[in-house]
């Protein structure tokens, strides 16, 4: 009778070692990273991602919780399979968040006993609002100048450009005046203009008398 009961003890304990065997071992093996950056409306944000590296051939899928230790605030949970990365986003509620760090609370899928828990850290970051921008006429000209920087002086008026001492086209007064406008207004471009005035007018009276 003892030696069947040993027999059968033998064989519980083999049955035990081929369960055991075939249990995968949870390591709890994982890669995780945080960050803050700021939002288009200038709102601290806190970036995370969490890598479950478990090999792929074992059932070992973690459900992670990502909570923000500074300001306590929590993502939902979310499954990570073997070699799957999750990733999230946590936002405080501040503009400004100093050094932190993001927990990830970590339960087996499948309701295996067991947990743990990982963290990774994040540098301070500052959001300053962009200030407002506007166009305005300083010193003749339109510039664009941030709205506190605005000036008594400035006028949101279009700026009036000052009209030019010599029209831009030169008129019609043949070729004295051509020469002139090539030459200039100095004494050359003067004295060439008289010259061919003065040829102009004895052209002319040579003219009359011969008619």
């Amino acid at each position: 009778m003892s030696k069947f009961k040993g027999i059968l003890g033998a064989l519980a304990g083999a049955v035990t070692l081929i369960v055991l065997s075939t249990t995968p071992v949870a390591a709890w093996k994982t890669n995780q990273s945080a960050s803050a950056y700021c939002s288009e409306s200038n709102r601290a944000v806190i970036s995370w991602t969490f890598t479950n590296t478990e090999p792929q051939k074992q059932n070992l899928s973690m459900d992670v919780v990502a909570t923000d230790l500074n300001s306590g605030k929590s993502s939902a949970k979310v499954t990570a399979t073997p070699g799957q990365t999750v990733s999230g986003t946590i936002v405080p509620g501040d503009k400004n968040v100093g050094e932190g760090n993001i927990k990830f609370e970590l339960t087996w899928t499948d309701g295996r006993h067991g947990v743990d828990t990982r963290k990774a850290s994040y540098d301070a970051t500052n959001c300053v609002d962009e200030p407002k921008q506007t166009q305005v006429c300083r010193d003749g000209k339109v510039v664009t100048i941030p709205e506190d920087e605005h000036k008594p002086s400035d006028t949101d008026a279009p700026c009036v450009l000052a009209e030019e001492d010599t029209p831009k086209v030169l008129p019609n007064t043949g070729i004295g005046g051509v020469l002139s406008g090539v030459f200039g207004a100095g004494a050359i471009g003067a004295s060439l203009k008289s010259w061919l005035e003065s040829r102009n007018m004895l052209k002319t009276g040579a003219l009359r008398k011969e008619q």
